[in-house]
């Protein structure tokens, strides 16, 4: 077996710290991205909860119960059932708008100011590089953050 050192043959360039990533989003960014972890927080949270929901319908097959009651209970939970993953169902799709929109407009503003640091770049620079790679290379870096 082969033993690689990644911390020097990293393919992705150098790790960056995550306060250095988010730099350059605004503050209605970094508002959606905590807006979507608190929502995926609360998306993860509501799973757990019908493991509690099922011991409920289970614990309502007791003999000593009436059918018409057995059946009251068990319609009342299959609503609440139905209430909560209505309720995941939303909040799982505005987790999931928040954090695509935060990390689009991210994106767009690291696009723009890696573009601007190529621009400023002497003339001289532009001889060694190929200037049909620019573009790929610009594309394929901001989509590796």
């Amino acid at each position: 077996m082969i033993e690689r050192d990644m911390s020097s043959n990293n393919e992705l360039g150098p790790m960056v710290p995550y306060s250095k990533l988010y730099s350059l989003a605004s503050k209605q960014d970094r508002l959606l991205m905590y807006l979507g972890w608190i929502c995926a927080a609360i998306c993860g949270f509501g799973m757990p909860s019908f493991v509690f929901l099922i011991g409920n319908v289970i614990d309502s097959f007791t003999p000593a119960a009436s059918t018409g009651d057995t059946l009251a209970q068990i319609n009342q939970l299959s609503l609440i059932f139905t209430l909560i993953g209505l309720g995941i169902w939303f909040i799982s799709y505005v987790m999931y708008a928040c954090l695509l929109i935060s990390s689009e407009r991210t994106v767009r503003a690291t696009r723009t100011e890696y573009l601007k640091a190529i621009l400023k770049q002497d003339s001289s620079w532009f001889d060694t590089i190929n200037p049909s790679e620019l573009s790929a290379r610009l594309s394929k870096e901001t989509a590796a953050i």
